[in-house]
C-alpha cells in the first residue's frame, strides 16, 4: 500500500513541476519564444532582438514597452543563454494561462529585500510572479 501511495504522490509531484516547466516559457512574448537556455548563444540573441541596452557582468538587459529593464538574459562564461527573466510592462497575461495552480505553493515575493504586493510560484527554478489583486502574471523566469 505504501508503494502505491508513493508512486501516485511521485507522479502527481512530477506532473505539477513539469506543468510550470512547460507553461512558463510559453508566456514569453513571441520574439523570445525561440530562445532556448543552454543552447542559444549571445550572438543569436542579438540577431533576433538586437543589442542589449545595459550590460552588468553576465547579465544583459533590454528595454521593452518603455520599461527599462523588462528583459534580463543571463549568459554563462561560454556566452550560452543561462536564464531568461521577463517582466511584462504593458499588457500582462491572465493567470488563467497557467491553468490550475496549487495556491499552497504561492509565497510572498520580495524585491531588493522588501516585500511587495506580488506572490511567486516556484518550481524547479522556474518562477512566475503573480499580482493576486488583478490575477495577472507580472513576470516569468526560465532557467
Amino acid at each position: 500500500m505504501k508503494f502505491v501511495f508513493l508512486l501516485i504522490f511521485s507522479a502527481s509531484t512530477a506532473f505539477a513541476a513539469s506543468t510550470l516547466k512547460e507553461k512558463a516559457p510559453k508566456l514569453l512574448p513571441s520574439p523570445l519564444n525561440g530562445l532556448i537556455t543552454h543552447k542559444t548563444t549571445l550572438s543569436e540573441v542579438e540577431k533576433k532582438i538586437g543589442k542589449a541596452h545595459h550590460i552588468d557582468g553576465s547579465d544583459y538587459y533590454w528595454e521593452r514597452d518603455g520599461f527599462k529593464y523588462a528583459l534580463k538574459l543571463s549568459f554563462d562564461n561560454k556566452y550560452l543563454l543561462d536564464s531568461i527573466h521577463y517582466t511584462f510592462a504593458s499588457e500582462k497575461p491572465s493567470l488563467d494561462k497557467l491553468g490550475k495552480i496549487d495556491t499552497k505553493k504561492l509565497v510572498p515575493y520580495s524585491a531588493n529585500g522588501k516585500e511587495t504586493k506580488y506572490m511567486v510560484l516556484k518550481e524547479n527554478n522556474f518562477e512566475v510572479v503573480i499580482d493576486p489583486l488583478t490575477k495577472n502574471i507580472y513576470s516569468v523566469k526560465v532557467p
